[in-house]
């Protein structure tokens, strides 16, 4: 696996030891994750001698790694592309099984901006490979520390006022029910081609803070502003700080909201999408 100190690598991590299933995790230095996984590569996305030490012997790869937030163009392009480019590579001269690509719903809008457009590229030289593969394009993922709840709380701790992007609903997905579907396409012979997962709860931005505030015991008063309003700040800040909390991108992503499931991702991946799960 990839990626496996971000929040959901931490979770599926976290699932293939309970179920006490071997991992081999690509770390950036050794120990440098709280779970300890079977074995660690140190190396990264750019050093084809450490995809190669990842990938001997394996039967499958879960590539959760990404370049995200305010990272360069260039930067998005050289991880998000060229490293899964060199990843799938190393897999293909391991004879790995299967190869499981982490992507996002926002790979479905790739004029939003170069975080799109990139995994929208990762996913064609995933599909487009000889491997065995499956694209799960993931919704905003909800759950403790998550960056949804660490984000409202943020701002709450500071002040009594919430302010949220207004826009289409969005579908959070557990990063539990995200980690199932992970291991669920790792394993799975049916799971193939592109999956959007959904959550099982369509709530505006303003419901979702007003479900973290609850949460946490905090009365805040919340107020959704519409995109219009909030996408020349977010990009006033993008020049002022170079690396803003929230970019145009995410705006736009966030405004576009979530779209359904896609019809053959529970029967496909075993992981039922249970209704009434909290959003939070």
């Amino acid at each position: 696996m990839t990626g496996a100190t971000g929040f959901l690598g931490h979770a599926v991590l976290r699932l293939l030891r309970a179920r006490q299933l071997p991992l081999r995790a690509l770390v950036r230095r050794s120990g440098e994750l709280s779970l300890e996984p079977d074995e660690e590569v140190v190396g990264d996305l750019a050093d084809p001698p450490s995809l190669d030490r990842l990938c001997q012997g394996s039967n499958s790869v879960i590539h959760l790694a990404a370049a995200l937030g305010a990272a360069s163009p260039a930067r998005m392009h050289a991880v998000n592309v060229e490293g899964t480019r060199t990843l799938l590579s190393a897999a293909c001269r391991a004879g790995v099984e299967r190869f499981v690509l982490i992507s996002s719903v926002a790979a479905g809008r790739p004029h939003h901006g170069p975080y799109s457009r990139t995994k929208r590229q990762a996913e064609r030289l995933v599909i487009d490979s000889p491997l065995c593969s499956a694209v799960l394009r993931f919704p905003v993922l909800s759950g403790p520390q998550s960056q949804l709840e660490s984000g409202v709380l943020g701002v709450a701790r500071r002040s009594p006022l919430v302010p949220v992007l207004g826009g289409a609903p969005l579908r959070p997905l557990p990063v539990d029910d995200a980690a199932a579907a992970c291991l669920a396409a790792a394993q799975r012979s049916q799971a193939a081609g592109i999956y959007t997962l959904a959550g099982p709860q369509a709530l505006s931005f303003a419901q979702l803070a007003r479900c973290v505030l609850q949460e946490h015991g905090l009365s805040r008063a919340v107020v959704s502003l519409p995109p219009t309003m909030i996408y020349p700040v977010v990009a006033l800040l993008e020049r002022i700080w170079g690396a803003p909390p929230i970019t145009v991108e995410a705006a736009r992503a966030a405004a576009a909201g979530t779209p359904p499931s896609s019809p053959r991702a529970e029967q496909d991946l075993g992981v039922p999408f249970r209704p009434g799960v909290s959003a939070v």
